[in-house]
């Protein structure tokens, strides 16, 4: 399925923290040689795959940059719908420290605990300088600061927090894709090296921070998504402002945009 058959990035949803009238909550898929893979699972995912032409039991790994609602909101329905859709196949989710207790406790309140999948849920939690081997994908993980500054301070009331929050850098026979997730300012500058594409979120940064990174990274399209809700109907006036500290080719994302590989 999908309407690029040599493969694609397909924008989900590009609204930041607050979904808006026009923008879901994040979520990024990549369809390449007939198979699916989605970063983050922010609401309603489930639904914007049909709309956008994907079938869901296709759905190979689903990869999570943090548990932030905006990005994991959609998890559990994604799920039940594989499971009363059928799903046999092992589906494998990725994710930083503290996924796997994480997202089978969520999955447990929602009553979709082991015993009643039809399939097997395969959860790897990865770190900073790891990386997966998919074959038609590969996929480094690196850290993030994204949650530390303002969660630090509560681990010790709340002992099973984790404050871990990872980056995607996706490697493909022709490209070297970044994927932010949410980040601090400098998290992704020592990995921009040979990125074609950089997917950058819009939600913790200013305009003139992306631009600059994209350009001192060599990257030849830069893709901003997360938009903050002050800024959901001024997709000129954002790429106006990054054309000032950017050279390279700008896509401020919307909701089902699409990205040819």
């Amino acid at each position: 399925m999908g309407s690029n058959k040599a493969g694609e990035i397909f924008i989900l949803g590009s609204a930041s923290g607050v979904p808006t009238k026009n923008r879901f909550c994040t979520s990024i898929g990549i369809w390449i040689e007939q198979d699916l893979y989605l970063f983050d699972c922010g609401a309603p995912c489930s639904t914007l795959l049909y709309k956008m032409g994907y079938d869901p039991l296709d759905l190979k790994a689903l990869f999570l940059s943090h548990f932030h609602a905006d990005h994991v909101a959609d998890l559990p329905l994604l799920v039940q719908l594989l499971q009363l859709r059928g799903r046999k196949d092992p589906l494998m989710i990725f994710g930083p420290k503290g996924t796997e207790r994480k997202v089978l406790k969520i999955l447990e309140y929602c009553y979709l605990f082991p015993e009643v999948l039809p399939f097997k849920i395969d959860i790897k939690e990865v770190g900073d300088g790891q990386f997966h081997d998919l074959g038609i994908l590969k996929v480094h993980f690196f850290e993030t600061s994204h949650l530390k500054l303002d969660y630090q301070k509560y681990l010790k009331k709340y002992p099973d927090l984790s404050t871990e929050a990872i980056g995607f850098i996706i490697e493909t026979e022709k490209h070297r894709i970044i994927y932010t997730g949410d980040t601090g300012k400098s998290d992704v500058k020592p990995h921009l090296a040979g990125c074609d594409i950089l997917i950058h979120e819009f939600g913790h940064h200013s305009l003139e921070e992306i631009g600059t990174i994209a350009e001192e990274g060599g990257v030849s399209r830069l893709v901003v998504t997360h938009i903050h809700p002050d800024w959901d109907e001024r997709k000129n006036e954002i790429e106006e402002i990054l054309r000032k500290y950017y050279s390279g080719q700008i896509i401020v994302a919307d909701d089902k945009t699409r990205i040819a590989l």
